[in-house]
């Protein structure tokens, strides 16, 4: 029932080459503070990348930015049962010379929405 940007951060170094980060960013959600926070690390992310705005999220592919990244632990949904695996969490975006706390450098999220959009030209890194 919402809409939610899917991000691949590629890590570039100089600890890590090579690791491949996951993460969403909700844009449109049920809950107010999901989309506030959604969209306030979309924010992040553009000004980390040096962008005013962005009109569509292949403007996001290219970019370098720094990550701060924690693990998540694994845990069991108290209400549906469910098991979780530990997994990566993104906690900050942040502009490669503007990070103070030690984090993770990466490439730009390649980043695709949630929704299907109107069928377009493929995008420059998919194109052989």
């Amino acid at each position: 029932t919402g809409q939610y940007i899917k991000l691949r951060l590629d890590i570039t170094g100089p600890s890590h080459q090579g690791r491949v980060i996951f993460s969403n960013l909700n844009i449109k959600n049920a809950s107010a503070k999901a989309e506030e926070i959604g969209r306030q690390q979309l924010g992040d992310i553009m000004r980390a990348i040096g962008l005013a705005k962005v009109t569509d999220t292949d403007q996001l592919i290219g970019g370098n930015l720094n990550i701060k990244l924690s693990i998540r632990s694994a845990r069991t949904d108290e209400k549906t049962g469910k098991t979780y695996e530990a997994s990566n969490e993104v906690k900050a975006y942040r502009a490669i010379n503007g990070g103070t706390a030690p984090t993770f450098q990466a490439s730009a999220p390649a980043a695709a929405p949630a929704a299907a959009a109107p069928a377009k030209a493929a995008p420059p890194w998919a194109k052989k």
